[in-house]
């Protein structure tokens, strides 16, 4: 049988190169520029049914930090991912697609019906048009957890793409470091138009994260502990200068939640973030810009405009969600709904980002309560919670069997989400590659430690 399934499968990535080599030549002659994408396409298509975590590395390896509904790139790619794992799925083993998917049918189905929400929610959306957009970016976005559940089979595709999300995360911060800095909000951050300096501190949470994992792992390799660690000091560093408040406070979170899940770890990992810590503040107290210390220190004064905008938001997000509990305003619409919220007692002092220059909720969770209601934030939640578990029981699984490497890669996963979330709080990214990815990662993890491990979860 297995065989069998691999002539299938060297058949499909044929047939993919031979219709990808004719249809890139039959364009390349009337428009090279679009014969030049498509090629990168087909390439990475290739890519996905030769070697299907190498692609999901590639994804989700995110330099500029760009959620994927800022670039119809990323949305092609994950198209294209789709269709690769839809294809690995038709060839796969029955037996240990049975085992991959013991986890996930809850999962698929709540992410389903997100999906499907977000689609019905046309018929009540003040624009239907943008809630059919959204569930489409939706239905680009979410299966991506479904991917990684059932892509992710042996250890070393979990090191791939464990690897891929470390490395994106590193070269992020060296394109940050290396591209002009821009003047957000009075204060000179690390950042560019195409990098938000909050959506760039939560990618390099993400990436200190495995780093740790990455460290522990090289215990018996010199020189990539020193490529560990490099790495998430490059991160730390970068994370400090986008001054980003959110993503500073994701920082102390995530740190706080490697104590709580640290296990054997804890003792250094508490040190390490006591040392983090008063290096943070001496050089905010120090070294920095008056500019950035104010943004810190006076938010009110240093940085009220952005402040204010976030607050009139949040209070516009909660009265929508007071008048629309159950249903919401539509995926995507509250931008558009806003505006008829205004007119209520209370102060709003950046109306201008309602009206003007309509902003989204910046807080992926009032996000989905506002836009979806209480089924659409109850469904992301379920998510999340089955994440945690997954990996909080790979982790055990991986300690009991004395698989250290592993079990350092489970407890990253969950130190990385629990970042991410709280990051999630201050800006929206319920589009986030990397948020999608993690959710995917627990239960992956769980099935490797329940197929390789063969040990109890209890001490």
């Amino acid at each position: 049988m297995a065989g069998v399934l691999n002539i299938t499968q060297e058949r499909l990535i044929a047939a993919a190169v031979l219709f990808a080599a004719a249809l890139v030549g039959a364009v390349a002659g009337a428009k090279p520029s679009l014969a030049i994408g498509m090629a990168i396409g087909a390439a990475f298509l290739i890519t996905a049914f030769a070697a299907l975590p190498v692609a999901i590395a590639i994804y989700c390896f995110e330099p500029l930090g760009v959620a994927i509904d800022e670039s119809s790139a990323v949305v092609s790619a994950a198209i294209l991912l789709g269709i690769s794992w839809l294809a690995s799925l038709a060839s796969a083993d029955r037996e240990e697609e049975e085992l991959g998917w013991k986890w996930s049918p809850l999962m698929g189905g709540a992410i389903a019906l997100l999906v499907a929400l977000a689609l019905l929610s046309s018929s009540w959306a003040e624009s239907p048009a943008t809630a059919i957009e959204t569930a489409l970016l939706y239905l680009g976005a979410f299966p991506l957890a479904l991917v990684v559940m059932s892509a992710i089979q042996t250890r070393r595709d979990a090191l791939i793409v464990a690897g891929g999300l470390f490395v994106g995360a590193c070269a992020a911060a060296a394109y940050a470091f290396l591209v002009p800095r821009e003047n957000f909000a009075e204060a000179e951050r690390l950042g560019s138009t195409s990098v938000d300096p909050n959506e760039l501190a939560s990618v390099l949470i993400v990436g200190i994260a495995f780093a740790g994992a990455i460290a522990v792992m090289g215990r018996r390799s010199p020189a990539l502990r020193v490529v560990a660690i490099g790495g998430a000091s490059l991160c730390l560093v970068a994370i400090g200068l986008t001054v980003s408040r959110g993503g500073l406070l994701a920082l102390a979170v995530a740190f706080i939640a490697a104590v709580i899940f640290g296990g054997r770890w804890r003792g250094t990992i508490a040190v390490i973030g006591v040392v983090v810590g008063l290096c943070g503040y001496y050089y905010f107290t120090v070294f920095a810009p008056p500019e950035a210390r104010e943004r810190l220190e006076q938010a009110n004064l240093g940085d009220a405009r952005i402040l204010d905008g976030r607050t009139t938001l949040w209070q516009v997000g909660w009265r929508i969600v007071e008048d629309k509990p159950v249903n919401g305003v539509g995926a995507g619409n509250f931008e558009i709904s806003a505006k008829h919220y205004l007119l209520e007692p209370g102060n709003l002092p950046r109306s201008d980002q309602i009206i003007d220059t309509p902003k989204v909720v910046h807080n992926t969770f009032l996000q989905f309560l506002t836009e979806l209601g209480v089924l659409g934030l109850s469904l992301f939640m379920f998510l999340v919670v089955c994440a945690f578990a997954a990996a909080a029981r790979a982790a055990r699984i991986f300690r009991v069997a004395g698989d250290v490497d592993f079990e350092a890669l489970a407890r990253a996963t969950l130190v990385g989400l629990a970042g991410l979330l709280c990051a999630s709080f201050f800006i929206s990214q319920g589009l986030s590659k990397h948020l999608w990815f993690l959710i995917g990662f627990g239960p992956a993890l769980l099935v490797i430690a329940r197929r390789s491990g063969g040990g109890s979860e209890s001490a």
